[in-house]
């Protein structure tokens, strides 16, 4: 995907996107509901930096792509909470596991 193509799905800067996709090991053809959950977020270039953290940071870094990819509802959150919070961003960078916490029907329920 080109850097414009990104830019025109919500990203700020196209070929940074372009760069930190290549580098944490998304494909836009073969990843298209992450890169259009992307481009949907609060903040999509601060959501990317955030999946590419948390990427980085995770053992189990095939596990989360390929949840990423196959649910759905899972998607949606995580990468909502990457777009729309620096801080939770941190905490699971630091915390990589807990991603599992947005999974599932109970994960949507409040408290």
């Amino acid at each position: 995907m080109t850097a414009g193509a990104l830019a025109r799905r919500g990203f700020g800067d196209g070929t940074r996107a372009a760069r930190l996709m290549q580098d944490c090991g998304l494909d836009p053809a073969r990843h298209s509901g992450i890169v259009e959950e992307l481009g949907a977020a609060p903040d999509a270039d601060q959501a990317l930096l955030g999946l590419s953290r948390l990427l980085e940071s995770c053992a189990e870094r095939g596990d989360l792509l390929e949840a990423l990819t196959t649910d759905p509802d899972l998607r949606s959150r995580l990468i909502k909470v990457l777009g729309a919070s620096s801080a939770l961003t941190d905490h699971l960078v630091r915390h990589p596991g807990d991603w599992r916490e947005l999974r599932g029907a109970d994960a949507a329920r409040a408290p």
